[in-house]
């Protein structure tokens, strides 16, 4: 499934309705994707930093077909589940995934 970038908007909102402390991340998934030529529609890594920045959320990427990244982007999700921005113990104990 893949989310329409266009969406983004929507789903902020929504966070900040039903979880507005929650932290928020942007996964850029099947990096694998960009070594194939066929592919027209993929985005860069500096355009989805960009993308990310742009948010104010942090990024990560990973391809579970290679499994590049694999492992940073489950250290960096845990990593905010666990701590908030502060770099305390977070008080939510739960992160949402959409």
């Amino acid at each position: 499934m893949q989310t329409n970038p266009w969406m983004l908007p929507q789903l902020l909102d929504q966070k900040q309705i039903y979880a507005p402390n929650a932290p928020l991340a942007l996964i850029g998934l099947q990096i694998d994707l960009r070594n194939n030529p066929d592919q027209s529609n993929i985005i860069s890594t500096e355009e989805a930093k960009a993308r990310a920045k742009f948010l104010g959320v942090r990024y990560a990427e990973c391809s579970a077909l290679s499994g590049e990244g694999v492992e940073d982007v489950f250290k960096l999700l845990t990593w905010m589940a666990v701590y908030s921005e502060q770099g305390t113990r977070s008080r939510l104990g739960r992160c949402i995934i959409c």
